[in-house]
């Protein structure tokens, strides 16, 4: 999400920032080569954050930060890539 905010000054579109952004963590998840379940993980939190930005992009920091809070105390914890499905709109973790 704030990876879309930041860009949000340099493409002048929200659909471009999260266009931009999803190629960045994207890329970053190919490169850092983890575990399957950990890039699986990253990759559905990253797409998480991207729908948000769109949802309240115009919002200030401060709700965005409050929805994050919100959102790791109600994510769920995962110790299979298939489970990671089950859990469309929450964030998801490995371990406690």
């Amino acid at each position: 999400m704030f990876i879309c905010q930041k860009s949000l000054k340099f493409t002048k579109s929200e659909e471009k920032s999260v266009v931009w952004a999803k190629k960045v963590t994207d890329l970053h998840e190919k490169m850092a080569k983890g575990e399957k379940l950990d890039t699986a993980m990253d990759l559905h939190n990253n797409e998480i954050g991207r729908k948000h930005f769109l949802e309240v992009f115009n919002q200030n920091e401060e709700k965005t930060i409050d929805f994050i809070q919100k959102s790791l105390q109600n994510s769920k914890i995962v110790s299979h890539i298939d489970e990671i499905e089950i859990y469309r709109n929450e964030l998801v973790y490995i371990s406690e």
